[in-house]
């Protein structure tokens, strides 16, 4: 009777590992997928690369945007008789020169403080514009505010 049992005994053994193993196996979800906790490096290139290729695809949009909203300023612009002035502060591409040396003032302000002298030779950026003032960085880095009165653009 013993002799029935044992291989009996092992035959089922067998068999329910197999089972068990079959589901714990069939329940991970495969090497590489997003269910194996140690992904592949194949699979986190695969994941990276369709990231960025969806975020490649925003950003053409948004490109797209942009430039479909720059010919609408620029053409209301045209019409408001504003050729070159950018609306709601954002100043217009182009090169800026000055008539003459002129006060970077702190604020926006002729009694405010100086935080230098600007030269027409030196260079300087636009950073945006407020009710006839440029605020400007220059070249060291300092920024400050500079009155509309002498600036010209090229």
């Amino acid at each position: 009777m013993y002799k029935l049992l044992k291989p009996a005994a092992a035959i089922t053994t067998l068999l329910l590992g197999f089972i068990l193993g079959t589901a714990v196996q069939a329940g991970s979800g495969g090497p590489g997928t997003s269910a194996d906790p140690l992904a592949s490096r194949s699979y986190v290139h695969r994941a990276v690369n369709e990231k960025i290729a969806e975020l490649q695809q925003q950003v053409t949009a948004l490109q797209q945007r942009v430039n479909r909203l720059s010919s609408t300023i620029t053409a209301l612009e045209k019409v408001a008789g504003v050729e070159g002035v950018a609306a709601q502060g954002v100043p217009a591409p182009g090169t800026y020169l000055l008539e003459r040396e002129v006060a970077v003032y702190e604020q926006p302000d002729t009694g405010a403080p100086v935080v230098a002298k600007l030269k027409p030779s030196q260079q300087f950026a636009v950073i945006e514009l407020q009710d006839g003032w440029y605020h400007v960085e220059l070249s060291g880095g300092v920024r400050g505010w500079i009155t509309g009165e002498y600036v010209r653009t090229k």
